[in-house]
């Protein structure tokens, strides 16, 4: 009887968050649908893409909160999975269709918190190849890569644009900023190298 009973509660409990990851992801989509208005009206093209990539963040946010419903495990997604459709969604989103993505990613089970700084790290280096590396490009490619040792996964993102230039200015911009946040969060470290011929990012944490 105890043993029914407990099934019982683990059941309710799992019917519990996925119910909550339902509603966190509608939520999420009615913000992103309210940016898009806000962003219809705006005539500044600075304002107006400063609203488009807060609510290009926000649709990151909601898509692993959709998986995380779809999936069985409640609490985590599959790290390739999740990074696929956040770069095809960015890359859809700029009308990037002649990119050639190539993901080399384990099928790795990462929990929500991981996942959620490494997607949104993904959106903005994803956007801003988008902005900056493909156009005048006759064969652009946006390589994402990821391995495990031990207990430490190494992400590295290229891409082979025009190159990274590093100034002070570029270094403060929210999106720069954005990502070194979550690499904070993460307790890991990054660097971005360039020479040139494209732009290597690359970070390392602890999974």
């Amino acid at each position: 009887r105890l043993y029914r009973q407990n099934q019982r509660i683990s059941s309710y409990n799992a019917q519990l968050v996925r119910e909550q990851n339902h509603r966190v992801k509608n939520n999420l989509q009615v913000v992103s649908s309210l940016l898009s208005l806000q962003s219809n009206r705006l005539v500044d093209e600075a304002a107006k893409q400063a609203v488009e990539e807060s609510q290009s963040r926000i649709e990151t946010m909601a898509i692993l909160h959709r998986r995380l419903y779809d999936s069985d495990q409640l609490v985590g997604v599959f790290l390739n999975q999740f990074v696929e459709e956040v770069v095809e969604r960015v890359l859809k989103s700029f009308g990037c269709y002649d990119v050639r993505p190539k993901y080399d990613i384990p099928p790795l089970a990462m929990e929500a918190d991981h996942a959620l700084r490494v997607g949104l790290i993904m959106n903005e280096l994803a956007t801003n190849a988008c902005k900056y590396a493909f156009p005048d490009n006759d064969d652009p490619v946006f390589h994402i890569a990821c391995t495990q040792k031990g207990s430490y996964l190494t992400l590295t993102v290229s891409d082979n644009g025009s190159g990274f230039v590093y100034s002070p200015k570029s270094v403060k911009t929210f999106g720069m900023r954005l990502i070194e946040m979550q690499v904070e969060q993460l307790e890991g470290t990054y660097a971005f190298q360039s020479e040139g011929n494209g732009t290597v990012f690359w970070m390392k944490f602890r999974v």
